[in-house]
């Protein structure tokens, strides 16, 4: 399955599968997968997003990057990412602060714009 499915960002499925593997997408997956699985720990959570946060800045490509992006907003809109955002003041003023910036740097991909909009932090 591809995480653009998953999220419902159906605007990106055929970008992410042009531009993605079939292990990085599943990777995505996997990693959102955790978010709601009671079994999976603290720690190992926020792990995840650290993974991720550091693939926005490793990927060169403008699309994957929002794509990732993009799933790393729907991790902080479930309800262990809203309360990661509550208990660390600073963390989420960097988080609000990366969010205006993509909205500002964004404005002529509606798309992207859309889909990150509703995920107000």
């Amino acid at each position: 399955m591809l995480i653009t499915e998953y999220l419902q960002f159906q605007g990106y499925v055929q970008l992410e599968y042009e531009l993605f593997t079939s292990y990085e997408s599943i990777e995505l997956v996997d990693v959102c997968n955790t978010f709601t699985d009671p079994n999976i720990n603290r720690s190992e959570k926020i792990q995840n997003i650290k993974k991720l946060l550091e693939k926005v800045q490793e990927t060169s490509n403008i699309v994957k990057r929002k794509i990732i992006i993009l799933t790393v907003f729907s991790i902080l809109n479930t309800p262990f990412g809203y309360s990661l955002l509550q208990e660390n003041e600073k963390y989420r003023q960097v988080v609000f602060n990366k969010y205006e910036k993509f909205i500002q740097e964004e404005q002529t991909d509606q798309l992207f714009i859309e889909y990150l909009t509703p995920m107000r932090i």
